[in-house]
């Protein structure tokens, strides 16, 4: 499949699980669209599909066409006199063959490095900003690490709320102004945190930004970024 014959499927997709969201939305676990939005986005991004005898093209291929089938050397079929044998032409070789960038490629791979250079600037800029930070000397989060050593603990005067990165070596950061004193809201926030570090949604915000970066031409994969990130 070309990358617009993926676009217009997965747009089909996507409207499809948006309808379904809002209409049972509040009845279906937030991890049920999850996975929905995965199957879009590999639907998005590989370059194939699944065989299906229902499938539209298929259905289309098997529709009777009005011609009848050209020489197997693409020619023109010409007959020259009534009784005699059809020649065929050799087709003639186009100058349109030469390999060129067409305009619309053109646009498509500015719009792509042009957002997946702000991606990779929006991703150094927090690193940076993220590398400031400091371990927490908390009893409760001593014991609490102690239950999860390959998550790191640590706080930051440069955000407002508590977050998750890393996909190798995760980091819960809180903020400087965090009360640490209330151990309940302090429990919660941790296990809030690891749940998004257990169920990879770091990874699924690096495919769903990849996706993004692909097909930024589609209003459709827009309206999944945005809910997406809501149902995370």
């Amino acid at each position: 499949m070309t990358l617009l014959e993926r676009g217009l499927s997965g747009a089909v997709f996507i409207l499809a699980v948006a309808l379904l969201r809002g209409a049972v939305g509040q009845a279906l676990p937030r991890r049920a669209f999850g996975a929905l939005w995965w199957v879009a986005m590999l639907r998005l991004l590989l370059p194939w599909e699944a065989p299906c005898r229902f499938s539209v093209y298929n259905l289309l291929a098997a529709a009777p066409q009005g011609t009848a089938p050209s020489p197997a050397g693409g020619g023109a079929v010409v007959r020259l006199l009534p009784g005699t044998a059809a020649a065929p032409i050799p087709p003639v070789a186009s100058h349109a063959a030469v390999s060129t960038v067409s305009p619309r490629a053109l646009v498509w791979l500015v719009g792509t490095a042009l957002l997946a250079g702000w991606f990779v600037l929006s991703y150094l800029r927090c690193c940076r900003k993220f590398r400031m930070s400091l371990p927490v000397k908390s009893e409760l989060i001593s014991r609490w690490q102690a239950e999860h050593p390959r998550v790191s603990v640590r706080v930051s005067d440069r955000i407002s709320s508590p977050l998750a990165y890393g996909l190798l070596h995760p980091v819960i950061l809180l903020p400087k102004g965090l009360d640490r004193g209330d151990e309940t809201a302090l429990f919660h926030i941790l296990t809030h945190e690891y749940v998004h570090i257990r169920y990879l949604d770091g990874l699924t915000k690096l495919v769903l930004a990849g996706t993004l970066c692909l097909h930024w031409w589609n209003p459709a994969v827009w309206l999944m970024a945005v809910l997406a990130n809501r149902d995370l």
